[in-house]
């Protein structure tokens, strides 16, 4: 049997490391420190009865082969407690819960406990604090405006921590209450893992305080200075490190930023290799260290967080090997009778940043999730319908028009009210559809049912989503590489664009966001769905009714007559409606 080794903190080092930090003397620093010797409360206020899960999941012979290998590599770097055969009297002292693995990048597993499992009622996470199962991560759009204002030619560079969770220790009161039984021998963590809702919130604060060693070592290399009436806040979380000086005419923001165990840095090139060297030090005097082989020495392309930064081109995109990866991933799902959630779910997941129209997979996907109201577990399994191999056929199309495509950094930091275009449409049950584009001339469009074959069984809900499948028809080349933003007075159809999603017996709206994402990935139109109450639709609901003088309260000059027959893109739509 082996027993936990414990990890040895320099308290010493980490308190001259953070010296400079403006609370470094501080009581919470010192709490700190303590917990990082002795052991993290994991947000437990009382420890539970033990208890003991039935069985694991079922696994395959593969799966469980993996799955040994790493616990055993676990054991022998001394994170686990054990192993202790079940019958031993400590595990009527433990709360056994289940484990399961999930696939890792070379080959390899993850083990995960899931302590998100009801266990005689009730589950361990649920008996955690809820105020410590939410953490604020850091944002995109906080990463891509750092970098933009080191300017074109920026260096960034990143380091993953080695270890990860497993730096930080659990109270010995508490790990018991983490157990899990594999192979018929009982282990007990002794260190932070993978399944407690409190991980990464616990984490995300070692990190800061690891994190903040290194952005006070040299502060002219490691933030960035700027007029404090040029610096836009929004971009950045609540609680980023934002420091103000000269009674707050300047703001320093830090150039070393951190997602969990991802530490990324940027610098001018003539100081970026000063600050990633500097960064490395100081890891390992806080007796961490960083993954050798998942070093990324300072470029001026760089991958952080799985997506490709270029500092010269000043844009962002999905990487190349990425692409292939998940283009391949997909074609092999084509090919199966059945799938799994999870394998769907990962799909979705992995492609959500090619496009963001790519999310209409989740039009089933997310669906199956919902669907009679029960949750489904992640080896459920779904039959591979031809609606379903639609909606990978999209992705795959998806990913490959978007492989060599990025977006420019100016285009993400683009304020949530700056849209190129602005449009309207309304639909009337008994007369027709109708829209508009707001700019001079107004572009209109309009359409009588009575022009089309009868839609006397469709509802208002598909009339609503044909008038912008038509609208976005017509103006295709006015709305091409451009951020539309797109009016409609049905609550229930913003929200469907919005998610991507039509509830999963409506093949009908369904078969049309399929149509409209399309046009949003080959086009390369970024839409943004926004309800409008329906007595400020006036001129949208006027040109959907046929009524005279529709553009009477629109402050636009509109077109004599549509410039385009849109009654032909409607009718194309109702012919390929399933």
């Amino acid at each position: 049997m082996r027993h936990y080794i414990p990890k040895v903190v320099n308290k010493t080092h980490w308190k001259t490391a953070l010296e400079k930090l403006p609370t470094h003397n501080g009581p919470e620093l010192d709490q700190f420190l303590e917990n990082y010797e002795n052991g993290m409360d994991i947000g437990l206020d009382d420890i539970p009865k033990p208890v003991h899960a039935k069985t694991n999941p079922r696994m395959d012979t593969r799966a469980n082969c993996k799955m040994a290998s790493t616990i055993i590599k676990w054991h022998d770097k001394g994170y686990l407690m054990g192993p202790f055969k079940t019958s031993d009297p400590i595990a009527k002292e433990c709360r056994i819960n289940p484990v399961f693995c999930v696939p890792k990048p070379e080959d390899e597993v993850r083990p995960v406990v899931n302590y998100s499992k009801p266990i005689e009622g009730t589950s361990l996470n649920d008996l955690l604090d809820p105020d410590w199962c939410t953490v604020e991560y850091i944002k995109l759009k906080e990463i891509v405006y750092t970098i933009k204002q080191v300017g074109v030619g920026a260096m960034v560079w990143a380091k993953d921590l080695e270890d990860g969770y497993f730096n930080i220790k659990i109270r010995p009161d508490q790990v018991k209450c983490i157990a899990f039984v594999f192979a018929g021998l009982l282990f007990i963590p002794m260190v932070m893992v993978f399944g407690l809702s409190t991980a990464p919130l616990i984490f995300t604060i070692f990190m800061w305080y690891a994190v903040s060693a290194i952005r006070y070592m040299d502060c002219d290399i490691m933030w960035h200075c700027m007029r404090s009436d040029a610096f836009e806040r929004h971009y950045f979380q609540t609680d980023a490190d934002i420091q103000t000086c000269d009674g707050g005419e300047w703001t320093f923001i830090p150039l070393i930023m951190y997602y969990l165990d991802d530490i990324f840095g940027v610098q001018r090139p003539e100081l970026v290799y000063k600050q990633y060297n500097m960064a490395g030090k100081m890891l390992k005097y806080l007796g961490l260290s960083a993954k050798a082989k998942k070093d990324r020495p300072p470029n001026t392309i760089q991958i952080l967080l799985g997506l490709e930064y270029d500092t010269i081109k000043q844009e962002l995109r999905i990487p190349r090997d990425k692409v292939i990866k998940y283009t391949k991933f997909a074609h092999s799902l084509m090919i199966r009778k059945q799938v799994t959630k999870r394998e769907l779910f990962s799909l979705t997941g992995k492609t959500r940043h090619a496009s963001v129209q790519c999310k209409a997979l989740a039009s089933f996907a997310r669906g199956v999730e919902v669907h009679g109201h029960q949750l489904k577990q992640w080896h459920h399994r779904i039959n591979m319908t031809s609606r379903l191999k639609k909606d990978i056929e999209l992705i795959i199309d998806g990913l490959k028009h978007n492989q060599s495509r990025g977006k420019s950094f100016d285009f993400i930091l683009k304020p949530r009210d700056c849209f190129d275009l602005t449009a309207y449409t309304d639909a009337s049950s008994s007369v027709g559809i109708g829209g508009y584009v707001s700019i001079e001339n107004a572009p209109f469009f309009q359409v009588g049912w009575d022009e089309i074959m009868d839609t006397s069984d469709r509802d208002i809900q598909w009339m609503e989503m044909s008038a912008i499948y038509v609208l976005m028809n017509c103006n295709v080349e006015r709305f091409k590489g451009k951020c539309v933003n797109i009016f409609c007075d049905n609550l229930a159809v913003v929200w469907m664009l919005i998610k991507w999603r039509a509830p999963l017996h409506r093949k009908d709206l369904q078969h049309i966001l399929r149509r409209i994402a399309r046009l949003c990935i080959f086009n390369n139109i970024i839409p943004w769905w926004d309800h409008i109450e329906g007595a400020n639709n006036i001129t949208a609901d006027r040109l959907s009714r046929f009524e005279l003088d529709p553009f009477e309260y629109a402050q636009v000059t509109p077109a004599k007559k549509p410039s385009v027959r849109a009654c032909d893109f409607l009718q194309g739509c109702i012919d390929l409606c399933p």
